[in-house]
């Protein structure tokens, strides 16, 4: 939270225009800002902590993991051949490398949460000619030349 604060301040500076402070300075806080946004700024209006922590891989997130734990918020989380199922509460077996499974787990995580709000569901419960996946970039191969060393 302390984090969220700093971004406060500097985004309370960056409503002044930085002034009092050189051009560099200016540069510096914008940077910054930008970055606390990009990470912070879903969860600065949050109240209290949450319950759960979803996570796509906690091998590839094992700090955050650690944390939830330590906090006392249940995991969940994808896990393939190379996780360790004791890191987490609850474990749903499935590639955390493909981007298409990632995103269909999450959007129907995220429909569970928003019908138990009483919300419009994306993928849960629809018709499968209702339910378009985005495009997702297809992996290329390029063939590189045998050499010999």
């Amino acid at each position: 939270m302390r984090r969220v604060g700093t971004m406060e301040e500097l985004e309370a500076k960056a409503a002044a225009n930085f002034k009092g402070y050189t051009k560099k300075e200016a540069l510096i806080f914008e940077k910054e800002l930008e970055k606390l946004h990009k990470n912070l700024n879903g969860i600065r209006t949050m109240k209290r902590l949450p319950q759960v922590m979803i996570v796509a891989d906690p091998n590839e997130d094992e700090i955050a993991v650690k944390e939830a734990k330590r906090k006392g918020l249940k995991v969940i989380s994808i896990l393939d051949s190379n996780s360790n199922p004791d890191s987490v509460d609850l474990g749903v077996p499935g590639n955390d490398d493909s981007a298409k499974f990632i995103h269909v787990f999450m959007t129907i995580i995220a429909d569970a949460i928003v019908k138990a709000k009483g919300g419009e569901q994306v993928y849960a419960y629809q018709d499968d000619s209702k339910v378009v996946l985005p495009e997702f970039q297809q992996k290329t191969v390029v063939a590189t030349e045998d050499r010999e060393n």
